[in-house]
């Protein structure tokens, strides 16, 4: 009996371990892709800028 609650006390910690290293990934994951987004929305309107400043010189 002392034997198998230490089996669930091990799986317990293991789970949690698991949850917390989870966690740290799906975070990473985020902001990684956030950070995509974001270089991409800049380069799109760098190119809107200078499509915008084109125009207005040929006019």
């Amino acid at each position: 009996m002392i034997s198998n609650e230490k089996g669930l006390g091990l799986v317990f910690y293991l789970i949690i371990i698991m949850l917390i290293f989870g966690m740290a990934i799906a975070i990473f994951n985020y902001f990684k892709q956030f950070r995509i987004k974001q270089k991409e929305i800049q380069r799109l309107f760098q190119n809107w800028q200078q499509n915008f400043l084109l125009q207005t010189v040929l006019v």
